[in-house]
């Protein structure tokens, strides 16, 4: 880059430049990343407990980062302690991910996730790919986006079926009550597309998506006059409406647990 003619394009030098120091650091993150991580997977084997977590070598991984993809080695471990075993539905354990409580949306790191979860928010899924694959050191598709997407809504799914349940036990609880909540409810019909236009039952011709915001009214602010206290809102499809009630319930929940 250094070879560059002074005759060259200024912005051409600064712009490429910029994308060779972005991805020495880049480099750089992903080796101290890799170090850092089987570091500590060392110090874990040392100081674990032989007699509950039997050494069973070290497993090579890869997750996909904002660096980009980090490659490294972590012990797996065969746990001889029934009692764990029952409690966690496993037989075999990577020490590292549980002291850390190592997360991922498959093998993409949820920092990573979130920066794409952002942008999807407000683009389409390939500007999206576009944005990440220029601003970070990781490289996606449009599909990828997808993926990454879809995982954190099966993600927030639970969550909420999580709540459900919780609800259904009596096992929400809280300090905040009031007797009157503030709500409103309404649906869209979205008509088919492609090939399912010429679905001959005309009940199933449409989408509907259902929304429902609740809150405990109006407050004054130091910033504003009046803002939404505790609002609430929640969604849900067609293919999952018979959640949707059930779903508004929770919401009413968290009034109780704020």
């Amino acid at each position: 880059i250094y070879s560059l003619s002074l005759h060259d394009a200024l912005p051409i030098y600064v712009n490429a430049l910029e994308q060779e120091i972005l991805k020495y650091i880049f480099d750089i993150g992903k080796k101290m990343m890799q170090s850092a991580l089987e570091m500590l997977d060392r110090q874990i084997a040392a100081e674990r407990d032989t007699s509950i977590y039997e050494n069973r070598g070290a497993r090579k991984t890869t997750f996909k980062s904002i660096m980009g993809d980090v490659e490294y080695k972590r012990n797996l471990y065969r746990i001889h302690d029934k009692d764990i075993v029952e409690a966690t539905g496993k037989s075999h354990v990577f020490l590292l991910n549980q002291v850390l409580g190592f997360d991922t949306i498959g093998l993409i790191s949820t920092t990573l996730a979130k920066s794409i979860a952002e942008s999807a928010c407000s683009t389409s899924y390939a500007e999206t790919a576009k944005r990440v694959t220029e601003l970070t050191g990781q490289s996606i598709s449009h599909t990828g986006v997808w993926n990454v997407v879809q995982a954190l809504g099966a993600r927030i799914s639970d969550q909420e079926n999580d709540l459900v349940k919780a609800y259904d036990h009596g096992e929400l609880n809280g300090d905040l009550e009031r007797e009157v909540i503030f709500e409103e409810a309404d649906g869209v019909m979205i008509p088919l597309q492609g090939k399912d236009i010429y679905r001959t039952n005309a009940d199933i011709n449409h989408h509907s998506h259902n929304h429902h915001t609740c809150c405990l009214g109006l407050r004054g602010t130091a910033t504003i006059s009046e803002e939404y206290a505790h609002k609430e809102p929640c969604a849900a499809e067609q293919h999952i409406c018979q959640h949707y009630p059930r779903t508004v319930d929770t919401a009413h929940c968290h009034l109780c647990i704020c």
